[in-house]
């Protein structure tokens, strides 16, 4: 166990302690990414004019852009909830209406309110299911497919909105990466 005279002395050690991780950290997903690197055989060098020595070709990773409508409810679906919803206000509506009734005075006046409110909870059900299922409009999923920068998991993120930076976490190797111009970058 290291002992420390001040707090300067321990702040120093943990930060060269920090750059050490760090730069096994990169040391290792270099060697990793030269070990996975596999130039094809039959694979050609094009000599460019400008450069003498030939180049290889650019390994480039692939993020999918995803942009599609989910469509709403249809009508009969919109229908059944707006149904299961409004019986079940009902319900609770004449349980309660009854339970209050037994109060004298106020309940006999609250009471018969409610249980009437329940006796029209299935038709406000149902009209509102009625007014969703007419204004609602399809909505625009927005989202990115690609690896993860560290494990290269295959990760699809929601996006709102194209310029904002989000911060994701991997659900594989659980290390976060940030999403920025359409493409994920390691944090």
């Amino acid at each position: 166990m290291q002992k420390f005279n001040t707090r300067e002395e321990y702040e120093k050690w943990k930060k060269e302690r920090l750059e050490a991780t760090r730069d096994e950290q990169h040391k290792r997903i270099n060697e990793d990414q030269l070990e996975s690197a596999q130039v094809e055989p039959s694979a050609q060098f094009v000599k460019n004019p400008e450069i003498s020595s030939p180049s290889p070709p650019q390994n480039s990773v692939i993020y999918n852009v995803i942009e599609k409508e989910i469509n709403p409810m249809t009508m009969s679906e919109n229908l059944g909830v707006g149904t299961q919803v409004g019986c079940g206000s009902a319900i609770l509506c004449f349980i309660a209406g009854g339970i209050i009734t037994l109060i004298p005075v106020i309940g006999w006046f609250l009471g018969p309110i409610i249980i009437f409110s329940g006796c029209i909870a299935p038709f406000v059900g149902i009209g509102s299911a009625v007014k969703d299922s007419v204004t609602d409009k399809p909505t625009l999923y927005k989202g990115i497919s690609g690896p993860c920068p560290y494990c290269k998991g295959s990760n699809t993120v929601e996006v709102k909105n194209f310029t904002e930076v989000i911060g994701v976490d991997c659900p594989i190797c659980k290390k976060r990466f940030v999403v920025r111009d359409k493409e994920f970058h390691s944090v």
